[in-house]
């Protein structure tokens, strides 16, 4: 499938979540597919969000560095042309069904919905 780099990074909790969910083998293997996958993804977004911060940034008295007001809007910009690009991930194929019983807040969900396909519709 494919997916935004925004969509996986914006909702990591909520995909998160998901590894804590008991599945049947199938379900659990493509899930734990997906994750993976995921990850590695969101992973990059991160090492390459801390560069751009780096890049437009100033380390302040303690060393932390943080992007300057003056630059903030080159940073987002970068930063958001990142979070474009499409990439494929397996797809988990979860439905809601399989989902059932699984305790997750409405927050949570929400941040899965692209996930979940719904009577035969992606969501």
């Amino acid at each position: 499938m494919k997916a935004r780099l925004a969509v996986i990074y914006n909702n990591w909790q909520a995909i998160g979540k998901l590894s804590a969910i008991d599945l049947p083998a199938k379900q659990a293997y493509g899930l734990a597919r997906f994750l993976k996958e995921a990850g590695e993804h969101y992973n990059e977004v991160e090492k390459q969000r801390i560069k751009l911060v780096e890049k437009y940034g100033t380390a302040n008295d303690d060393g932390q560095i943080a992007v300057i007001a003056e630059k903030m809007g080159d940073f987002v910009s970068e930063f958001n042309e990142l979070l474009s690009v499409e990439v494929d991930v397996f797809d988990p194929q979860l439905t809601l069904e399989s989902l059932e019983g699984a305790k997750l807040s409405a927050l949570t969900f929400f941040g899965l919905t692209w996930l979940v396909d719904r009577n035969g519709d992606s969501a």
